[in-house]
């Protein structure tokens, strides 16, 4: 987490990851919608907030460095990755204590 996020506050983390659970929810009810369609399969919400939580630090780190202007610079590599993380296929994980199912 960027150190100036934790300077400025609790409030401003917590947005942080509303907006990050926000974009990992609906990336799981597209993934849903498209495996209904037969199409891949419907992704957790954790596999989801990870991947948003990748291309998060991607883009930050390039923003941060390199300034907006830059942000076409990795534009492909975004979309590489994303697919690529969007379209693995998870082993099954086993449900045990603390592990969570994705909301509906």
């Amino acid at each position: 987490m960027p150190a100036g996020l934790i300077a400025a506050g609790p409030a401003a983390v917590t947005r942080r990851q509303d907006v990050h659970l926000k974009f990992a929810r609906n990336i799981v009810a597209l993934s849903r919608a498209a495996s209904l369609e037969g199409e891949g399969q419907e992704l957790s919400e954790m596999h989801a907030l990870a991947v948003v939580g990748a291309l998060h630090q991607l883009i930050y780190g390039q923003l941060h460095q390199r300034g907006a202007d830059s942000l076409h610079e990795i534009s492909d590599e975004v979309v590489r990755l994303a697919v690529a993380f969007l379209t693995v296929r998870m082993p099954p994980g086993r449900r045990g204590p603390g592990r969570r199912r994705a909301a509906r």
